[in-house]
């Protein structure tokens, strides 16, 4: 069988593997079994994005940024998270007008 790694079943495998320590074989059954029980409740021939780690995580990061900002340390929070100040005052902006 050959693990292409733009293939689903390879995806959720190595998930598995990382996550529960399931050997190669293991982990593609369970990831098989993933598939077919979602295909068995109508997601199937369904078209799915996967995003990055880093759109999945920015959620948190904007929490951390609002929950760290003292008024004065912008650039040290666009150092500690990787981003812009520009991005960092957005993330500010937009958390004051959530509150608001």
């Amino acid at each position: 069988m050959t693990r292409d790694s733009t293939d689903l079943t390879f995806v959720i495998a190595a998930a598995l593997q990382a996550l529960d320590g399931l050997t190669v074989d293991d982990a593609h059954k369970r990831a098989r079994a993933i598939l077919m029980k979602a295909a068995e409740l109508g997601h199937g021939g369904a078209t799915y994005h996967l995003h990055t780690l880093d759109y999945q995580i920015r959620d948190d990061i904007a929490a951390r940024v609002r929950a760290e900002h003292n008024g004065r340390n912008v650039q040290q929070l666009a150092r500690r998270y990787g981003r812009s100040r520009s991005t960092i005052y957005r993330i500010l902006k937009r958390g004051a007008s959530d509150e608001a």
